[in-house]
């Protein structure tokens, strides 16, 4: 998973070691045998940024880290095997109640949001 990071960022594996643990540190890791990907819980406001750029996210994840919006953005996500890591995001999903869940596919061409019917404020 490191050098699939490593190639998709174009970082040192070094800098892609202190991000998982940045993300980690601050409870934004998925993390599963099979793979794993990172979060942020961003507001309305934030998502439409995200939505808006796709380079936001990047540029200001430090600030982003620090929101404790009720919406969840989901990105880079890396699997080792084509084994879905979607039951650890139903988890993810289930604990932190999201208004919504957003995510650019795979080539950047399009975002994606998904409103949560069972949130609950």
């Amino acid at each position: 998973m490191i050098a699939t990071l490593e190639k998709i960022s174009s970082q040192s594996k070094e800098a892609v070691y202190h991000f998982i643990d940045l993300m980690r540190k601050n409870g934004r890791l998925v993390e599963a045998k099979e793979g794993l990907c990172f979060y942020v819980k961003v507001t309305d406001w934030e998502i439409y940024k995200i939505k808006q750029n796709k380079d936001y996210l990047l540029h200001n994840i430090g600030m982003l880290l620090s929101s404790n919006g009720n919406n969840l953005h989901i990105f880079g996500l890396v699997l080792d095997s084509h084994v879905n890591i979607r039951w650890y995001l139903k988890d993810l999903i289930t604990k932190e109640n999201p208004k919504s869940v957003s995510w650019w596919n795979k080539d950047m061409s399009r975002f994606i949001s998904r409103r949560m019917i069972c949130h609950q404020s």
